[in-house]
């Protein structure tokens, strides 16, 4: 997920070291809002495209 890098790497988004916090706050917001998202889509839906499984279904599962 590249919204997880200035997250976890923020000397690589700034040549202020003191702005590398501020950068990191910003993007756990963001971040947050997105995993918000998913929840508020996961709780009225089973499944995040569609109603069945089958819309994605990798092939080692096959295996399963």
């Amino acid at each position: 997920m590249p919204e997880l890098m200035p997250y976890f790497y923020p000397e690589k988004h700034t040549n202020i070291a003191s702005s590398e916090k501020d950068i990191k706050h910003v993007h756990e917001v963001r971040v947050g809002a997105m995993l918000q998202l998913l929840d508020q889509h996961l709780s009225n839906h089973p499944y995040l495209a569609g109603e069945k499984d089958a819309f994605y279904r990798p092939k080692w599962s096959a295996l399963l």
